[in-house]
């Protein structure tokens, strides 16, 4: 029985991060459940031997010799392709796959190991800091909170009281975060508007054109210019360092990036995770999300390792066309040539090239 272990092999290609392309099957086999009681030499002790007319047309070699006396040891014989059947092996994983495999980014190890979250790209328009995104993957934004904020603990902006709130004021008043405070009394005069000898200009006429942040008045107040009496931009908004509020659009800035760093809309240096990439099967390939599609295995077989356009390895399972047998991992058309002593142009066991002189070139 020739039985061509392909679907084993594949299997052990697939844990390592490596497809097979092209069908797989075990070759002119039949199986079926033998008894518990019968050993497998009685059954070969049972199976009517074949005659040497009946065998395959074929010449026994110096190693498929050695093959048999490795049988008879207790060691599995080998599997020997013959010309009838071109796709009969099995390559072992070369270096040049390992690297391949290897030159993937991480997105895709997420996508083998079942974790299909997607990181949302825009997680950084209001969140600030690092820590964990909505996938619980570690990341850093650059979101720069205003001033008379920081960075709270679940990353956001929140509003910090200044402690310098009360310079050049006086009387109960609110601070920066809108808080009751009181600023006490004048050293000199009365407290008017609370300020000491001045008359404070409006927000609007201090703001003037800032639509956040903080700039000082006329009495050398600090004000806030951000919505409601705070230094903010309303929701999903940043102020920018000209003192603007800008919408980002950093799902935009990623489109199609992954695993760089970009800048949005609103001057923001941001991070396009490696799993960002969208769709299924998708993968992060030299900073751009690829989705995969099955490389062209035309003229190679038995096994070979070849790149798809995200640079993931896929093994080729293929037969040959019609007319052509597999080679080693390459599809060869016989030529009626000899390419050695009963072997043709292709490596195959042909008869006609066993004649006395046949080692090599044109068979008789």
């Amino acid at each position: 029985m020739d039985v061509r272990p392909r679907c084993i092999a594949r299997s052990i290609f697939a844990a390592a991060g490596i497809a097979a392309v092209g069908g797989c099957s075990f070759a002119s086999a039949t199986f079926a459940p033998s008894d518990a009681g019968t050993s497998a030499e009685e059954s070969a002790a049972e199976e009517p031997a074949r005659s040497v007319s009946e065998a395959e047309p074929a010449m026994a070699t110096d190693s498929s010799a050695t093959s048999s006396a490795d049988g008879e040891s207790g060691n599995a014989a080998a599997v020997v392709p013959d010309a009838t059947e071109p796709d009969a092996t099995v390559a072992v994983p070369t270096d040049d796959a390992a690297t391949a495999a290897a030159d993937v980014d991480n997105g895709a190890n997420d996508a083998e190991l079942g974790n299909q979250c997607t990181s949302d790209p825009a997680w950084c328009d209001s969140h600030c800091g690092s820590g964990p995104d909505n996938c619980g993957r570690p990341r850093t934004c650059n979101l720069e909170c205003p001033t008379g904020t920081e960075c709270g603990s679940n990353h956001v902006c929140v509003c910090q009281p200044q402690a310098d709130w009360c310079s050049m004021r006086c009387g109960q008043t609110k601070d920066n975060c809108n808080n009751p405070i009181d600023c006490g009394g004048c050293d000199a005069g009365m407290c008017v508007q609370n300020a000491c000898g001045c008359v404070p200009e409006s927000v609007t006429q201090a703001c003037h054109t800032l639509q956040c942040g903080q700039v000082k008045n006329n009495c050398g107040q600090t004000v806030n210019c951000g919505i409601s009496g705070t230094a903010s931009c309303p929701p999903s908004q940043i102020c920018t360092a000209s003192g603007a509020c800008c919408v980002p659009n950093n799902a935009t800035a990623c489109n199609n990036k992954c695993g760089v760093s970009v800048v949005n809309n609103c001057g923001q240096m941001v991070e396009c995770p490696a799993t960002s990439c969208t769709g299924p099967g998708a993968v992060c390939f030299q900073n751009q999300c690829c989705m995969p599609v099955a490389p062209s295995c035309m003229g190679r077989c038995g096994g070979a390792v070849v790149s798809n356009n995200c640079g993931l390895p896929a093994m080729c399972m293929g037969p040959c066309p019609a007319g052509q047998v597999c080679n080693g991992q390459n599809c060869c058309t016989p030529n009626g040539s000899c390419s050695g002593k009963c072997l043709d142009n292709c490596g195959q066991m042909d008869s006609h090239c066993c004649g006395n002189g046949n080692s090599g070139g044109n068979g008789s």
